[in-house]
């Protein structure tokens, strides 16, 4: 039996209190899910015991975690079922056998999706997720942006943004803002788009370097499209043909550039 756990769905639904008050209280993602499953199931009943274990050793295999602490929680699970240890490290090497080509593909096809969700974007919405990217990694990158005065190029973006600045300020300075705490302050959509942003995959990009696309290169061109306008609005031929000159070496300036960084 595998069991895919979803974590956001259980924010979404009844456990959303129960998310928020477990990441504050530091309790770690395999500690809560076990908790939540455990208040699922009645483990003196022995087929509901079954599938609590089914359902615990499908997501302990499936956790990111070494030898020691799997050992660990096999123990844990081994303490509240009654069923032997033994049982349960054949039941989690099993589903970990099962799920390897089945956790492939799904890897395979999130990377896909992934990779068509970034190819959608224009280059300034890409900065833009890599930047929130940046921000949700590190709390020192999240200093440095609220001191450039960074505005990035969508609202919705540029409110997230805002969002993290405020609750890293709010934590004194942890070392990054914990995403439980920014779930309970957005709007559905918002944790929509963290969830998308935080799929994306993109080459290592600095801070300094985004910033560049978002505020330099968008503010270049905002002023070509205002040259564009100026050009059609004009009636007089000499002031056309000054704003066309304009234009037209800003592009050739910007296609040099572009033609020397590749």
């Amino acid at each position: 039996l595998v069991v895919v756990i979803d974590i956001d769905d259980l924010y979404q639904t009844k456990c959303a209190a129960a998310v928020t008050k477990a990441a504050k209280e530091t309790m770690g993602a395999i500690d809560f899910v076990l908790y939540y499953l455990e208040g699922q199931h009645n483990l003196e009943n022995h087929e509901d015991c079954k599938r609590y274990l089914n359902k615990a050793s499908t997501y302990l295999a499936g956790s990111q975690i070494d030898d020691l602490d799997r050992e660990h929680y096999i123990n844990l699970l081994s303490q509240k079922t009654k069923f032997s240890k033994t049982l349960i490290q054949r039941l989690v090497k099993w589903v970990l056998s099962k799920a390897d080509s089945k956790m492939e593909k799904v890897l395979t096809s999130n990377r896909i999706k992934s990779q068509r969700q970034s190819k959608n974007l224009n280059r300034f919405e890409q900065a833009d997720h890599q930047i929130i990217q940046l921000l949700l990694t590190d709390g020192w990158n999240i200093v440095k942006f609220d001191s450039l005065g960074i505005s990035l190029y969508s609202k919705m973006c540029r409110d997230l943004a805002s969002l993290i600045v405020q609750k890293y300020y709010e934590s004194k300075g942890d070392k990054k803002v914990e995403l439980a705490d920014l779930y309970s302050a957005m709007p559905q959509e918002m944790i929509t788009l963290v969830n998308q942003i935080m799929s994306e995959s993109y080459p290592p990009s600095s801070l300094d370097e985004l910033a560049k696309v978002v505020v330099d290169d968008l503010a270049s061109k905002r002023h070509e499209k205002s040259l564009e306008q100026q050009i059609l609005e004009v009636d007089d031929l000499k002031k056309q043909t000054e704003l066309a000159e304009e234009l037209i070496n800003k592009r050739r300036l910007k296609s040099r550039r572009i033609n020397k960084e590749d």
